[in-house]
């Protein structure tokens, strides 16, 4: 209710309280969560300088973290809200719109874009032994600044892109840290005195941590240690930016250095979290990672000594989160 999330644990004998900045409840949309975070939209609008912000989803598998994220045709995401309103805002002015979409599997890149168009022609086709591990082979990339971006002229073209890329994706999009670019460049306005201008919006649906020690098969291991590293490096960069700190990890994180130009200067971000009403032992883990995202505490000003005991309770509570 209202800010807080209170969990009972160990049978009701004490609960746990969370605390965040809005609660949204079951019969909430994808449209009420956008109506009351569209600031982090609203204010790249009006200013005269090129923008940058930062939406992050997270929450446990089939948790619906996708869907909100990216949504589909028939019930729009939080992109396809974006992409409405900056285009109609900006409607009278010279505009050029463009979306990539990216997914991060382990510690490889993956350019969901390259079998958007495969996945159209495909999709009514039975797909034979081995085809999906090689469209994805197909979509594999050096880097993520060779992600192909695509024209879209709506919201509509905007969404229709994602939901092919996805599908293209199949099964590793719950899997994989996905991360959808869309930047819109503004030409610039001689009458206004206006200089062109560039707002660029990151959207990601992070994959949730697992228990790499839980992992039956071998191949996944690496998978599930790449992802939890990932976060945790996310984490630290999102706790040095509340801290004012200069050297923050960007580099050490394949996710990360993706994220590091709208994280890096004047950052603006929002972190929305998935938790049904039965919280489960991962939904608990995803709890204490959002609020590890959002409360970050402000450095105490004398120095203090830290002693072995409470480094232990810090490792003791990252393997409770991450599985490790």
């Amino acid at each position: 209710t209202g800010d807080v999330i209170e969990v009972d644990r160990d049978q009701a004998i004490h609960s746990v309280k969370y605390n965040f900045n809005h609660v949204f409840l079951e019969e909430d949309t994808i449209a009420d969560l956008f109506s009351r975070e569209s600031t982090i939209v609203s204010s790249a609008l009006y200013t005269a300088a090129s923008e940058a912000r930062c939406i992050l989803a997270y929450g446990a598998a089939d948790s619906g973290v996708l869907q909100t994220m990216f949504g589909s045709a028939d019930s729009p995401g939080f992109l396809y809200h974006t992409a409405g309103t900056l285009l109609s805002e900006l409607s009278e002015e010279r505009l050029q719109t463009q979306v990539s979409l990216i997914g991060l599997y382990g510690d490889k890149h993956y350019d969901l874009l390259l079998g958007s168009s495969k996945a159209d022609v495909n999709a009514k086709k039975p797909e034979g032994p081995g085809a999906a591990k090689r469209r994805l082979q197909a979509m594999e990339i050096k880097s993520a600044a060779m992600a192909k971006h695509r024209p879209c002229g709506d919201a509509d073209q905007v969404q229709a892109l994602c939901d092919q890329g996805l599908a293209a994706f199949g099964r590793w999009a719950k899997l994989s840290h996905v991360v959808a670019v869309l930047r819109v460049t503004i030409a610039s306005n001689p009458q206004r005195q206006s200089a062109a201008r560039e707002l660029m919006f990151q959207f990601v649906k992070l994959a949730a941590a697992s228990d790499a020690t839980r992992c039956k098969d071998p191949e996944e291991v690496p998978i599930i240690k790449a992802t939890n590293l990932h976060l945790a490096i996310l984490a630290k960069c999102l706790a040095g930016i509340r801290k004012g700190s200069n050297k923050l990890p960007f580099r050490e994180s394949k996710l990360t250095l993706l994220l590091m130009d709208a994280l890096s200067s004047n950052p603006q971000c929002l972190v929305i979290l998935h938790c049904p009403r039965q919280a489960s032992a991962d939904d608990l883990k995803a709890l204490g990672y959002a609020q590890q995202l959002t409360h970050v505490q402000s450095p105490v000003s004398q120095k203090r000594r830290v002693s072995i005991q409470s480094r232990r309770r810090e490792l003791a509570h990252h393997r409770e989160l991450f599985g490790e």
